[in-house]
């Protein structure tokens, strides 16, 4: 991609793939499932254009950055720490950051844990999570209320979903993901997300053809990067979630006191996960993240918001790093 530099960090263990375009204040943009840094081609540029430099890495398990064979080495401690070394390698004390999907709960999970190296935080499409009190952690939740069909609950055990995906290819599942999954325009999160019970989640795969703004070349790229780097390790983020959860009992009843504000499609199906509406709609997100500046729900658009609408996305995402950048 013209513009975009390429190069790896050591940090924490791993040897981390970094995309950088720009000069000036960094901007550390953390994509999601089941994406790559490439998910940020359409902000880069914009970014750099602004004057400020952006660093997409491939995080843990993903792309050109191999992740550790065993499942216990993708908790909250392992990836947040992935993020404070490469911090750390960049001569970084304190950055903008801009997390998707998973990156933007690694992202809440920065803010939480490591407030001084944070400087201002976009959320796109997934609020700061509360850790509670107890033992029910959200997978339970979620299991409780979706089934175990669930696709998060299906991640659960070591190697079906990796077969699963096995048999219908690469190009089928990330087209499941990328362009259906999330879409609740394209049906309510129980047909999208949920598998039949004794059926496997690709049943309930929608491989049609392509939205305007995901393009053969693009999905042609990101299939070729999975390939060479497995499912594994992404998953083994979702298979790690009741291990973060412990480990996070010491936060509980915590508050997030970066300066931040939250993105998503209108569309986004993440809405429509349980107690996600009444978090976002109740006083519960703003007393959880007290220096919430705003939110904004973007119009004809869906979970990957910033590769649907792109510009509507960068303008309110340049306005938002404007001021996290200012002393105010």
């Amino acid at each position: 991609m013209e513009g975009v530099t390429h190069r790896f960090v050591e940090t924490n263990g791993i040897n981390m793939h970094i995309a950088e375009q720009g000069s000036g204040p960094i901007v550390l943009l953390l994509h999601g499932y089941p994406s790559i840094w490439y998910m940020w081609r359409r902000q880069m540029q914009a970014l750099a254009d602004a004057g400020y430099h952006a660093i997409a890495p491939d995080q843990r398990g993903y792309g050109q950055t191999k992740g550790p064979d065993a499942e216990d080495q993708y908790t909250v401690m392992h990836l947040v720490g992935d993020i404070i070394g490469l911090l750390d390698a960049l001569g970084q004390q304190q950055v903008l950051v801009v997390g998707h999907d998973w990156g933007a709960i690694v992202g809440w999970w920065l803010c939480l844990l490591r407030p001084d190296r944070v400087k201002g935080y976009v959320s796109v499409a997934v609020p700061a999570l509360p850790r509670l009190a107890g033992e029910t952690d959200w997978l339970q939740q979620w299991k409780a209320t979706l089934g175990e069909g669930f696709y998060i609950c299906r991640f659960q055990e070591p190697g079906r979903v990796e077969r699963d995906f096995a048999s219908v290819g690469t190009e089928a599942t990330l087209k499941a993901f990328t362009c259906a999954f999330w879409d609740i325009r394209k049906g309510e999160v129980q047909r999208n997300c949920v598998a039949p019970k004794d059926k496997e989640l690709s049943t309930v795969f929608h491989t049609g053809e392509l939205p305007s703004w995901y393009k053969e070349e693009d999905l042609k790229y990101c299939v070729e990067q999975f390939e060479k780097s497995g499912f594994t390790g992404p998953i083994n983020w979702y298979r790690n979630l009741g291990r973060s959860y412990k480990l996070l009992a010491p936060w509980v009843g915590a508050t997030i006191s970066t300066k931040a504000y939250f993105i998503t499609g209108e569309d986004c199906a993440v809405l429509k996960f349980p107690g996600i509406s009444d978090l976002l709609q109740g006083p519960g997100f703003k007393q959880l993240v007290p220096n919430l500046r705003g939110s904004v729900y973007i119009k004809d658009a869906a979970h990957f918001v910033m590769e649907e609408q792109p510009e509507a996305f960068n303008e309110n995402l340049l306005t938002f790093l404007a001021d996290l950048q200012s002393n105010a």
